[in-house]
């Protein structure tokens, strides 16, 4: 059983919240795009140094850039308050926590499909159908990707967006959340290889 760490606790806790209270450390807002971008670049430099028993880095830099960068891209001018994503890693034990405060799956995939039931129906959609909440933009195809990485790999995803869940890989991770997730969670477990370089 995966121990709930504490930066999946602390992503749960500004989730959930009523308001965003600019509450959140700075090594873990990320505001802006281009901040998200600079700390997915130097984790990738820190994963490159590692062991090379650990997940390809490459492979680990791009499932989060994906789920990093759907935030911006299906939120924008529709954030609950403040704009932006709570980033957090620990190197050590293979884990990267990503989280918005956003519209949800449901909210961005009813603009094209408006008879979408549920959270879960949206959140398996995802994952599974070439769509996208940005129509008329042929996307769609990222989650998709992040499906056939976890497939091929040791990674594992783990996604909440309302009451939507959606495990890829082995040894899904269960929260037991009190409440929907207003916005997204996902949690990306990987093999963290040798010691940690502090």
């Amino acid at each position: 059983m995966f121990a709930l760490h504490p930066q999946i606790e602390s992503a749960i806790r500004w989730l959930q919240a009523d308001r965003d209270t600019n509450g959140l450390p700075a090594d873990v807002y990320c505001s802006s795009r281009d901040i998200f971008q600079a700390r997915l670049d130097s984790l990738r430099l820190q994963l490159e140094e590692r062991s090379a028993a650990m997940t390809e880095p490459s492979l680990v830099v791009a499932v989060l850039g994906e789920l990093g960068n759907n935030a911006f891209d299906h939120n924008l001018g529709t954030w609950r308050d403040s704009p932006g994503v709570y980033f957090a890693h620990d190197r050590a034990q293979g884990l990267a926590v990503i989280a918005d405060r956003g519209q949800g799956v449901l909210a961005s995939l009813r603009r094209v499909l408006p008879a979408l039931p549920t959270d879960q129906v949206a959140v398996d959609t995802a994952f599974t159908q070439t769509i996208s909440g940005r129509s008329p933009e042929r996307r769609g195809n990222g989650l998709k990707f992040v499906v056939a990485v976890a497939a091929q790999s040791d990674l594992t995803v783990d996604f909440y967006s309302g009451s939507g869940v959606y495990h890829c890989g082995d040894h899904p991770l269960e929260l037991a959340l009190t409440q929907p997730v207003q916005g997204v969670l996902a949690v990306v477990r990987f093999n963290p290889g040798g010691p940690d370089a502090t």
